[in-house]
């Protein structure tokens, strides 16, 4: 009989050893469907985000290639402005054209967007290539969703 009673003891204790895994396991998945279920909103807000950073850059690069820098400067904001005037901005253009001959295309390696605070505030870096001539420039801007539209906050060399 004791031998008849410790086999069971060690089936109870195996049976309750599974329950405790299943709880766990359960447990989780119903953790990650309540995340994925409360960030949704979220998530959705950042791919409209990363759709209208798309767009706005788009027509940012599309205007340095036509060598519009008004325009292309047009889409920075005022902190930007206040650090850079258009005069020097179009000069540091007109400046990587000289030195690596014309601007031919550029393609995005990169998008990083990120939304904090309450109110959600939005920023983003956008990895460029751009194709000259005679070489490829790597850049690094940084955006913000000022009023509803991606304004250039800065931007730099990335090599």
């Amino acid at each position: 009989m004791n031998g008849e009673s410790s086999e069971w003891a060690i089936c109870q204790e195996n049976t309750m050893n599974n329950r405790k895994w299943l709880y766990c396991v359960v447990g989780i998945i119903l953790a990650v469907f309540a995340i994925r279920i409360f960030t949704a909103p979220l998530r959705r807000e950042g791919h409209k985000r990363q759709e209208e950073l798309s767009a706005t850059f788009e027509y940012f690069s599309r205007a340095l290639r036509a060598r519009d820098y008004a325009t292309a400067y047009s889409l920075s904001d005022q902190e930007f402005r206040n650090a850079l005037s258009e005069r020097d901005f179009t000069a540091q253009q007109i400046s990587l054209e000289n030195k690596w001959g014309g601007l031919e295309s550029s393609s995005v390696e990169k998008f990083q967007i990120d939304g904090h605070g309450e109110p959600l505030e939005w920023s983003a870096k956008v990895h460029e290539l751009r194709h000259y001539k005679n070489g490829n420039v790597h850049l690094l801007y940084e955006f913000h969703l000022e009023d509803g539209r991606w304004q250039l906050f800065g931007y730099q060399g990335a090599d």
